[in-house]
């Protein structure tokens, strides 16, 4: 095996990994989205700011 199709073969998994970090990334966004939604049918809207929770009346 050549050191090209090494190379080739390690650039190939970095992409793959990053495309499943995407992924999960974007799953986190929706599910906090779903959550967001869910306290504000419930007439509880938080506003995240870092750790912190800010509540809006």
């Amino acid at each position: 095996m050549s050191l090209f199709r090494i190379v080739e073969n390690i650039t190939d998994l970095v992409k793959c990994i990053m495309e499943l970090l995407n992924s999960f990334r974007s799953t986190q966004y929706q599910f906090d989205l779903l959550i967001e939604l869910v306290k504000e049918e419930r007439g509880q809207l938080f506003h995240h700011n870092g750790n912190k929770c800010i509540r809006h009346s």
